[in-house]
């Protein structure tokens, strides 16, 4: 599955919609954050580009958890600071397309790759408009494999 998303983290939502934030919170960052928000996911960086090669959970994948120093709003993870190169030149950033792989706070698994950073409206480049792909497995295996079952439902 490939998705393009703007934007970097979830929502925060106004008091007057505080019931629906929670429940979208819960669908769209739940996995990750844990229901209450305090969530720790870990993630491994595999040295391979070839995002279909990935079929399961690499038994030697280093995963690191997410770090959230005290002075900083958002967590950091060791594993996903170089996932690009930038040029001084233009001011670029291209991704060196690593795949991830995302072990959530409930023990499920993902493997995600950022395609990239940009999107083009009317020929301009505009950042923070993120394109990966990714499979996300949530039923605890380290298999991206669909099994047959599965896939009748």
């Amino acid at each position: 599955m490939i998705i393009v998303f703007a934007g970097t983290g979830c929502a925060i939502f106004e008091n007057e919609n505080i019931a629906e934030g929670r429940k979208l919170f819960s669908y769209f960052c739940g996995s990750c954050h844990g229901v209450e928000g305090k969530g720790q996911v870990s993630v491994a960086k595999l040295e391979t580009t070839d995002f279909d090669s990935v079929t399961k959970v690499p038994e030697n994948a280093k995963f690191i958890k997410n770090i959230r120093p005290p002075s900083v709003p958002d967590s950091n993870n060791a594993n996903l600071e170089k996932w690009y190169k930038y040029s001084f030149w233009d001011h670029y950033l291209k991704s060196h397309k690593n795949v991830f792989i995302i072990k959530t706070t409930e023990g499920n698994y993902a493997k995600m790759q950022v395609i990239n950073f940009y999107c083009k409206k009317k020929e301009k480049r505009i950042s923070s408009c993120y394109t990966i792909q990714y499979v996300y497995q949530g039923n605890g295996s380290k298999s991206f494999v669909k099994d047959a079952n599965e896939s009748r439902g």
